[in-house]
């Protein structure tokens, strides 16, 4: 008799894993402002929903079941991306698409982020020339976020330890991607 609540549950843990991978293979740049395991739960309940409005026979007891299961998963999920050893198998981490006015295709290729969408973040953050762009980065939620270069000595640059850590982050990621900025 419970084994169709175990059931139940069990699926739920398989969509969940399964629509989460789709949304993390397919890209960062179309899903705006949600996080995966967001998104994700977000189909989940628009899809058991639906089934008892679909299949009458289905018990509502197994539908809340279901819907239960999935938020668990969320919250399980969203404490796990506060971990640093998990963040990255839960949340996609930024991604580098311009160092020191260079663009770097190969990133913008595997995000997903294409040149009519980089055009309009550059404009949307009153760029106008590409080479006022000290480190522009796609973060996990879609956005794109831009440092621009100021007309400041390089000492004065150095010794700003935010932007420093920011392009030393920058670097690293590009050399552990084994990423060539072109």
């Amino acid at each position: 008799m419970y084994m169709i609540y175990i059931a139940a549950v069990a699926k739920a843990i398989l969509i969940f894993i399964l629509i989460l991978f789709i949304m993390r293979i397919t890209g960062k740049a179309g899903f705006g402002q949600l996080s995966p395991y967001d998104a994700t739960l977000i189909l989940i309940i628009a899809a058991v929903i639906g089934t008892p409005l679909v299949k009458p026979q289905t018990p509502v007891v197994y539908t809340l079941i279901v819907l239960g299961t999935a938020l668990l998963l969320q919250i399980i999920f969203s404490r796990l991306s506060l971990i640093d050893k998990f963040r990255p198998w839960v949340e996609n981490a930024p991604t580098v698409i311009i160092l020191d006015g260079k663009i770097s295709f190969i990133s913008m290729q595997e995000t997903h982020f294409d040149m009519e969408q980089l055009l309009s973040a550059l404009r949307l953050s009153g760029i106008r020339s590409i080479n006022e762009v000290e480190l522009g980065t796609l973060e996990p939620n879609g956005q794109f976020s831009v440092i621009k270069k100021y007309n400041l000595s390089e000492k004065a640059i150095n010794e700003d330890s935010t932007f420093k850590h920011l392009k030393k982050q920058a670097e690293q990621q590009l050399e552990e991607q084994d990423l060539q900025v072109q």
